[in-house]
């Protein structure tokens, strides 16, 4: 092989490389521009909560306003039940008679009255 038919032959070879670099290229182009996806930015309404010098605040943005939902009175707590011997608050539930009552001595005091119960199922009041 002559040396003017080597560089016929690496200049076509040169030119192919080319072609073949720019179809890389593209491709690579079109996987960035499907792999490159926007987050949609939320513009409803925002909370946020500031604490900076022992001071907290929130502060509603974007018409953010929750007056109804916000509830400022406190729920009320549940009755206490009441031993069904003794009148003091209970600690434990008689399930099979729905009754209360606070230690064991009232406990056997109940179950003399159940007897005719076969299934016991004791409940405690934290």
């Amino acid at each position: 092989m002559t040396q003017e038919e080597m560089l016929l032959e690496a200049a076509e070879t040169e030119i192919m490389n080319m072609r073949n670099l720019e179809r890389v290229l593209a491709r690579e182009e079109e996987v960035k521009k499907k792999a490159v996806v926007q987050k949609a930015v939320y513009e409803g309404p925002t909370l946020r909560f500031h604490s900076r010098d022992g001071e907290s605040r929130l502060e509603f943005i974007n018409g953010a306003s929750f007056g109804s939902e916000l509830c400022t009175t406190s729920t009320p707590y549940p009755e206490k039940s009441v031993c069904v011997v003794t009148g003091l608050p209970a600690k434990y539930v008689f399930c099979t008679l729905i009754c209360s009552f606070l230690n064991s001595c009232s406990f056997s005091l109940v179950c003399e009255v159940g007897a005719s119960f076969h299934v016991y199922t004791i409940t405690y009041f934290t």
